[in-house]
């Protein structure tokens, strides 16, 4: 099936533009926005034949609006339409464009009446919710194939509950979309209407004066939905509107969102060329103007003195002392518990605790031995408290194949069969094929899998690898949200979430910053390891403390090899060795540059300038290079350079004391110089 070739024909006698595409990316730049062309008939036949296998980016009809509900990963569009469902009424069952699989995420479309056609409309309709009409951005759409997850883009009809059916495959018709109700309509167009835009002499000064204190959540929410890859200019414009409307009816924060997007917006623009660099301020200024005087419009009343997130408000003096409200928890209703163990200091609780190692230094085969040794109500490590008692476990694996490889390592360590205490988590299926876990979507069912087994130890190898497709893993706010909930099921269900993730490349780093990814993943849990090997000549390897929040770490390093099983050489166990003397940092420092030909010629050459520059102070460039090589260093400029820097000597024109160029000189100088490097 050749997609745009086949395809691209019938989307367009259907009234839409369609515009070959690679991935979600348009190829063809300058026929999609406000002011761009149609698709000529002319155009679609030479981009049938030159892009046959392209995507399929269609630009919606002039008549035609989709409503974007995106409700994975740190998105929650589908909160969004909810409210605005509550406020402006439900929308009706209509075609659905997604290729995701939770039911809730797609474009769904709508006809809108003719005197709405020259309407601008905003962007965003909310958190979670983008507006694409005929003037702003494009769709995927059947059969064109998700970039990140090959899945292919479906059309799905909506019964009149809102959930999604799937159709046969082929391109809908288009003629019988419902339309966008009227209340609907008059919301969002009023909000993009550029006629009613009040006076305001000081843009800057008025987010100051209305956007001040933390953020709240509404706020946090708005500010981290505002995506600039795909248009900067309008994703920016929207972001502002919606800002400084919530600014405007109460809600703080609005001036660190407006400086948290400012920044984001200069840096995109700036990356893209010299010329969009020196405008980008004067850009983003304007983009602040016309947001603030529109919201200025919404206060003609005053702005309200309360933030509409603290909802019930009762001014303080009017409820008893002690009274509680929804934003409150008094320290005095807050019941103080103790941290239970599993092995004291490393294994919490009713907390995520994490470690860190490269590949092959035994970090999983140390929980598959931990696992086996719980479900025995052994100690799991030779250092701490154990609680005495026999537990059920939980792996959730990416990497091992569990016939082959796990099972193994579980006998070997002295789990025994019959005792149904150590459960794999089983994925789903979806129409046939496997679907896999991923965080935060799939963090309820973590739950579940806790809760249905009884486990009080659940182990997740490697964590990166769960995942969703949208968190960024060197994100701090990114990796917060998918993990956070993990750490809430730790302490609903008291069960210890052992998490298990790789090093970085950076061996100059200390041991807590080791891990890859962001510094969230260690501030999350509770309890943090890392693995490394021993820098002796012993072949072991060590695990160090380097992170407890529950109590003083473990200060010492437990020694360990990984030795063959004597019942099977093929499958691995690990030895313990007791104490070793040596810190966490040394265990996963990187090893030491060896000098290498590159830094023998360099030391020559310093050698070799030392002399020269013991006998005077400046030397001619050519002359300089003459007496190097001379000495029977063939080194290149650039070890040249670093020598040079080394000893402090400096390269410039030399001026003679009738102010005339001299040449260029290598000098320890510098006052002989201008032009200096």
């Amino acid at each position: 099936m050749r997609i745009y070739a086949d395809y691209a024909e019938q989307y367009s006698e259907a009234g839409f533009s369609p515009i070959p595409a690679e991935g979600k990316r348009v190829l063809i730049a300058g026929y999609h926005g406000r002011e761009a062309p149609l698709v000529s008939r002319d155009k679609l036949s030479r981009w049938r034949n030159k892009y046959p296998d392209s995507n399929i980016a269609a630009r919606l009809p002039r008549d035609v609006i989709g409503i974007d509900v995106d409700a994975y990963g740190a998105k929650h569009g589908d909160r969004t339409l909810e409210k605005l469902e509550d406020e402006l009424g439900l929308l009706p069952a209509t075609l659905v464009s997604t290729a995701r699989h939770d039911l809730v995420s797609g474009i769904r479309l709508y006809r809108i009446p003719e005197r709405y056609w020259s309407v601008i409309w905003p962007g965003k309709a909310g958190p979670g919710i983008d507006i694409i009409w005929h003037g702003n951005r494009y769709m995927i759409v059947w059969p064109s194939v998700h970039p990140d997850t090959n899945g292919v883009y479906l059309w799905y009809d909506q019964n009149d509950n809102g959930d999604f059916v799937t159709r046969a495959d082929g391109i809908p018709d288009f003629d019988d979309l419902p339309d966008f109700p009227r209340s609907w309509c008059d919301y969002f167009a009023r909000i993009a209407h550029d006629a009613e835009l009040a006076d305001v002499s000081d843009t800057e000064q008025w987010v100051a004066d209305n956007g001040a204190g933390p953020m709240c959540d509404y706020m946090e929410e708005i500010s981290g939905s505002v995506e600039l890859a795909d248009n900067a200019h309008d994703n920016t414009r929207d972001g502002l509107i919606a800002i400084c409307r919530e600014m405007a009816r109460g809600h703080t924060g609005g001036a660190e969102a407006v400086t948290l997007l400012r920044g984001e917006f200069i840096r995109e623009i700036a990356g893209r060329s010299s010329s969009r660099r020196r405008t980008a301020t004067s850009e983003w200024n304007r983009l602040l103007d016309g947001a603030v005087r529109r919201a200025a419009t919404l206060m003609k009343d005053g702005r309200p003195s309360v933030d509409p997130c603290i909802t019930d408000y009762v001014p303080r003096d009017t409820f008893p002392t002690r009274e509680t409200r929804d934003i409150i928890l008094w320290a005095d209703d807050v019941e103080e518990t103790r941290v239970d163990w599993l092995q004291k200091p490393l294994l919490p609780f009713g907390s995520v605790v994490i470690t860190d190692g490269d590949p092959g230094q035994g970090k999983t085969l140390i929980t598959q031995n931990a696992v086996a040794k719980a479900t025995r109500g052994e100690p799991l490590f030779p250092f701490g408290d154990h609680c005495g008692r026999a537990i059920n476990c939980g792996i959730i694996g990416a990497e091992d194949d569990l016939n082959s490889v796990v099972i193994g390592r579980l006998r070997a360590a002295g789990w025994q069969r019959g005792e149904r205490n150590v459960a794999f988590l089983k994925l789903k299926r979806r129409k046939g094929k496997i679907e896999q876990l991923t965080f935060p979507e799939g963090t309820e069912r973590v739950r579940q899998f806790i809760m249905t087994g009884s486990l009080e130890l659940v182990v997740v190898d490697p964590v990166t690898s769960f995942l969703g497709e949208n968190v960024r893993s060197h994100v701090d706010a990114s990796v917060r949200a998918a993990l956070g909930p993990l750490l809430q099921i730790a302490q609903d269900t008291g069960c210890c979430i052992w998490l298990i993730r790789h090093l970085n490349k950076d061996g100059s780093m200390k041991a807590i910053y080791r891990g890859g990814g962001s510094i969230a993943f260690s501030a999350l849990a509770r309890s943090g390891m890392i693995t490394g090997r021993i820098p002796d000549d012993s072949g072991w390897y060590g695990m160090a403390h380097v992170k407890c929040n529950h109590g003083r770490r473990m200060e010492t390093t437990l020694a360990y090899s990984i030795e063959e099983w004597p019942e099977n050489p093929d499958i691995p166990i690990i030895v313990w060795h007791g104490e070793a003397d040596v810190s966490a940092d040394e265990l996963v420092s990187g090893p030491r540059k060896k000098p290498g030909p590159a830094a023998d010629m360099q030391d020559e050459v310093e050698s070799v300038l030392k002399e020269m520059f013991e006998e005077r102070d400046t030397w001619p460039a050519k002359e300089a290079f003459a007496e190097i090589r001379a000495a029977g260093c063939p080194a290149s400029a650039a070890v040249v350079g670093k020598a040079r820097a080394k000893l402090g000597i400096r390269t410039g024109n030399q001026f003679g004391e009738d102010g005339r160029i001299q040449g260029w000189v290598w000098t320890t100088e510098t006052r002989k110089l201008r032009g200096m490097r």
